[in-house]
């Protein structure tokens, strides 16, 4: 087994794997990926520090990897001279994770290792309440970390209203809209406001959020009360008074059509084509989020389709597409 320096691990939303490359090449180019996998990456940093970034999860440091078939035999063969020992004692535990299945191995291999921890750390086991997990983790690529989690993302299902995109999803999205100090960018079901949420932390020229919703409508109104750029209008998106050509980038995640009632899924979004096309300008950018994959791929429309992420949301299959307004004289 080699001993890695400075190597992490990362969890991210599984199918954004081609856009993570992208997005740690541009904006963290001091940073080595050594490996992709399936809504993960194994990277390096000269610094020693962890890459902080609102689209990466549950991050470790590593210390160990290998191609072992069997967990077992990794273990016995793990010396945890990576670890170090802290100022003040710290209960630990160790957890085993299998092609993303917890599970338990012998008391004897689970034993052993925890004393090699101990020696080599002076910490105390504690499995009920840990304040250090070491993890055991084997993918289904067949390479397996031995790692310590320093960084978990929060409980999304605590922290998000019924419906509301999380803030990982947010930001993937607005990079795939290039955005850029000048835009006018359009929210036209904007729910909560998650993606506006996230998209104000950019410099922009003006944003518009549109929503049936009052009550979501009202809240936004008062949380964004002190920017005159930031305007939100409690008003249907196909009765709209923008004029043609207004706005450069529109970021949107509208109804599916599973939860709320829309007489015909085809005829809405076709709709919704149809009002982006005219509100777009000339190679203005088009992010959609749905699950209706149909739908979407049956639309008659104009817009290019630049890119598209096939992605996993609340267990749903969903595309994350980039469509592109051309020149009228393309």
């Amino acid at each position: 087994m080699i001993k890695l320096i400075s190597m992490f691990y990362a969890n991210f939303i599984v199918g954004f794997e081609k856009l993570v490359g992208k997005i740690f090449k541009e904006k963290y180019p001091e940073t080595k990926i050594l490996q992709t996998f399936n809504g993960a990456i194994l990277y390096e940093t000269p610094n020693k520090k962890e890459v902080s970034a609102p689209f990466l999860n549950n991050q470790f440091i590593v210390f160990d990897q290998s191609k072992e078939t069997d967990i077992g035999t990794f273990i016995n063969g793990l010396d945890c001279s990576g670890l170090e020992k802290p100022k003040d004692k710290k209960g630990f535990r160790v957890i085993v994770s299998d092609k993303s299945e917890l599970v338990s191995i012998s008391e004897s291999i689970l034993g052993g290792l925890e004393n090699k921890i101990k020696s080599k750390t002076g910490n105390y086991i504690n499995r009920r309440k840990p304040d250090i997990e070491y993890w055991v983790l084997r993918r289904s690529e067949g390479t397996i970390l031995f790692m310590e989690r320093i960084g978990k993302h929060k409980s999304f299902d605590k922290v998000l209203e019924k419906g509301e995109l999380r803030e990982d999803l947010c930001y993937f999205l607005n990079y795939l809209s290039k955005p850029h100090e000048n835009d006018v960018y359009l929210d036209c079901f904007c729910g909560s406001g998650a993606i506006i949420k996230s998209r104000i932390k950019s410099k922009f020229n003006m944003i518009f959020g549109i929503d049936t919703n009052k009550e979501h409508i009202s809240k936004l109104k008062k949380v964004f009360k002190k920017q005159n750029n930031v305007i939100f209008k409690n008003i249907d998106f196909f009765k709209n008074n923008f004029n043609n050509d207004f706005v450069d980038k529109v970021v949107t995640d509208p109804p599916w059509g599973f939860y709320e009632e829309i007489d015909n899924i085809g005829v809405f979004y076709q709709k919704i084509f149809d009002e982006v096309t005219r509100l777009l300008k000339p190679d203005g950018l088009f992010i959609l989020l749905s699950a209706r994959k149909d739908e979407v791929k049956n639309t008659n429309t104009p817009l290019k389709l630049l890119e598209q992420y096939d992605i996993l949301v609340s267990g749903k299959k969903v595309g994350a597409y980039v469509f592109q307004k051309r020149p009228s004289n393309f």
